[in-house]
């Protein structure tokens, strides 16, 4: 491990080094013999403090190989659980080696100057810092560096080494083999002997056949009258806690500071091993330490959450909320948690909350240099959710009316504002930064038909900015005015749409005007906002639909569509998907399934089994004018020049006429490369969709430089 000086402090924060060949003398026979022992719990196994072989001899009267792994606060909360008891003797060598640890006379004292750097075998040296005023600006790096048989290095070139580049002026320190070297070094000539210094100990690493050390301080020294100084250790490593402020180094931060931020990382390593207990553990510590510190409690709510333990998470992010009532990245999550908890009003009164103190927000730190796009984003009618990762983990999504850009955009390369549309929030709004594209995802016109107007409103202020999908025309998307428009083009079927009310009580004239309308058994039911298929029934008679209706949520509305049986010829359903990306038609998908709602999750019902389904599929992606016909195509363009949309999907099927019959049409389709691992065929034409998204925002980049 190593220590650069940046900016040093002028009157304390010197380096505090122990070598453990200064330590082990002073330990008994006995003690030496109980920490070797492998009984000490360092996590979920139990391994020795010491290790290596004390008889042997070197030129420092120590075997090279000595090493040690100690954090007596974990040794202590490990024994308070009953997990792993120490004996009487373990526990008293423990005790031993701390009065070794305390002796301020034998620390090596290190003043860095700007441009320093000290290097230490981080299994052989203990290593810390003296205290300094926390008005001070001292800044030192940390850097960890792995090498290979270290200890195992040729002895005559290490001393050679060694002792040409370290100028020690401490006459206690041996310069030969040692485990730590200081480039270029300025001496201290006038220690202060009267000031206090931290015992020293060390972390063990989390995996034992990889070891990484890490110091920490005892409990005892968190003693508020232990020193006047603040005092933290320069080899915590400060995680990055929050993306919305940098970094600060820990060692110009309060103790508590220091040890939360000491337990975050922790935590953050915990994570990658799937020990959730410990990671709560370590999070409550931190949280405990800086009870008022939005950036701590904020992260460890995150990390709680990303784990699973939702429930921990709740009152953290609460709190952050009361210090700064209107933080955004607290209040979406705490809305996400909420809404898991099934409290859906007070997860909408959180969002609300937050959203209408930022009607917008920067994704991505300014960069001058790049071009600025504009997402338009709606809150009313959606929720932010929580969603299981692939990698098991858990994250929050805004979910309900978009399209996401993930796939889509490469965002690396742009400036992303996000604007917020909640209520009318944005119409008073004069300071909004002026983008160059405007990228409106909202794309339900059922759910977002509020946000939408806003929207459009917002658009007339800019006329010469370009707009993806401009909002005007996703309105016109609703399936109901879907089926009256497509169904004037010849050789094209949207099956019949109405769009009725269900106030929980009038259930009788319900069913009578479903039926008036000429509504025939079977038919489908669709909660009007729905894009998927989690709120869609197939209704076979008047007796399923009266319990569908009872069984519903009320005062909603709800499509009524009349059902067309679309099986093949093999018995199959099929459902074909297709977008529209900047005029220009792409083939997604081609799927077959045993039931009548298809979707892209039920490959594995049937297509991974059945052969002949996959070499369709590649044939419709190869080749969709020839797998379609041209007839097809040509209505596919014809329905394009309707929709007037730069980007939407559609999905439909070929019926044994020849009939295009659609199933659904709008701009909320996902484009996403979750199965084109398993069907790896799909993704050139899952990139080409990609490819042709960015191609856009790049033409229409360049169309706003030529106005």
């Amino acid at each position: 491990v190593a220590f650069q000086c940046i900016i040093p402090d002028q009157s304390g924060g010197e380096s505090i080094i122990i070598p453990i060949e200064d330590v082990l003398p002073q330990l008994d026979t006995d003690t030496l013999k109980c920490l070797q022992e492998p009984v000490y719990p360092f996590g979920v196994n139990a391994y020795p403090v010491l290790t290596g072989d004390l008889t042997g001899t070197s030129e420092t009267g120590t075997s090279e190989q000595v090493g040690i792994r100690y954090y007596r606060a974990q040794l202590d909360h490990i024994e308070m659980t009953g997990r792993s008891p120490l004996s009487p003797a373990s526990l008293n060598a423990l005790t031993v080696l701390d009065e070794r640890l305390g002796k301020p006379e034998q620390f090596t004292q290190l003043h860095l100057e700007a441009g320093e750097i000290v290097f230490m075998h981080n299994q052989k040296v203990l290593h810390g810092r003296s205290g300094f005023s926390p008005d001070s600006d001292r800044l030192l790096y940390r850097i960890r560096l792995h090498i290979d048989s270290l200890t195992t290095m040729d002895q005559s070139q290490t001393h050679a080494q060694t002792h040409a580049k370290s100028v020690i002026p401490t006459p206690t320190h041996k310069t030969v083999n040692a485990p730590w070297i200081a480039l270029p070094q300025t001496p201290d000539p006038s220690p202060n002997p009267a000031q206090r210094f931290t015992p020293l100990t060390v972390t063990p690493g989390l995996d034992p056949t990889q070891p990484e050390y890490q110091v920490s301080l005892p409990p005892h020294f968190f003693d508020p009258g232990y020193s006047q100084h603040p005092a933290s250790l320069d080899s915590i490593s400060t995680p990055p806690v929050d993306p919305r402020h940098p970094a600060t180094d820990v060692s110009t931060v309060s103790v508590a500071l220091a040890q939360a931020q000491a337990h975050l990382t922790q935590a953050n390593q915990l994570k990658a091993l799937n020990r959730f207990d410990d990671v709560l553990h370590h999070c409550h510590q931190a949280s405990q330490l800086t009870p008022d510190n939005l950036n701590i409690l904020n992260a460890c709510g995150k990390l709680l959450l990303r784990v699973g333990q939702f429930a921990e998470a709740i009152p953290l992010f609460r709190r952050c909320l009361d210090i700064a009532p209107t933080d955004f990245d607290s209040g979406l999550a705490l809305s996400s948690l909420l809404d898991h908890a099934q409290d859906k009003a007070a997860a909408q009164a959180t969002l609300k909350q937050v959203v209408r103190h930022h009607p917008y927000t920067w994704k991505t730190p300014h960069d001058p240099q790049k071009k600025t796009i504009l997402r338009i984003r709606g809150m009313d009618g959606s929720a932010y959710q929580i969603i299981r990762r692939s990698d098991g983990f858990f994250k929050y999504i805004l979910k309900g009316g978009h399209f996401s850009i993930r796939n889509l955009v490469e965002k690396q390369h742009y400036n992303l504002l996000i604007l917020n549309l909640l209520d009318n929030n944005i119409d008073p709004l004069t300071d909004i930064p002026q983008p160059d594209l405007i990228i409106n995802t909202l794309a339900c016109p059922d759910l977002k038909r509020l946000s939408l107007l806003t929207a459009a409103r917002f658009l007339d202020r800019y006329p010469h900015i370009p707009v993806i999908n401009h909002p005007r025309q996703v309105l016109g998307t609703t399936r109901e005015r879907n089926a009256l428009r497509l169904n004037l083009i010849s050789g094209v079927n949207f099956p019949r749409t109405e769009r009725l009310f269900w106030d929980g009580h009038s259930l009788d004239e319900l069913v009578q005007e479903i039926l008036g309308l000429g509504f025939k058994f079977p038919l489908i039911v669709r909660q009007v906002g729905s894009q998927t298929g989690k709120s869609v029934a197939l209704l076979n008679d008047e007796t399923s639909l009266r319990d569908h209706f009872q069984n519903s949520p009320t005062y909603r509305n709800y499509y009524i569509i009349q059902f067309y049986d679309c099986k093949n010829s093999q018995g199959y359903f099929n459902k074909i998907r297709m977008f529209f990306v900047d005029g220009t038609l792409y083939p997604v998908a081609n799927l077959f399934h045993d039931a009548w709602n298809v979707h892209s999750g039920d490959r594995y019902q049937v297509m991974d089994k059945l052969e002949w389904t996959q070499e369709q599929e590649k044939s419709f992606l190869q080749n969709p004018n020839t797998y379609l016909g041209q007839s097809n195509i040509d209505k596919l363009y014809q329905i394009r020049d309707i929709i007037n949309l730069d980007f939407f999907g559609i999905d439909f099927t070929i019926l044994d006429d020849g009939t295009l019959f659609i199933f659904e049409l709008n701009a909320a389709m996902r484009h996403n490369f979750d199965h084109a691992q398993n069907f790896p065929y799909t993704r050139p034409y899952l990139e080409a969709v990609s490819r042709a998204f960015n191609q856009m925002v790049q033409r229409c980049l360049e169309a706003q430089l030529s106005v």
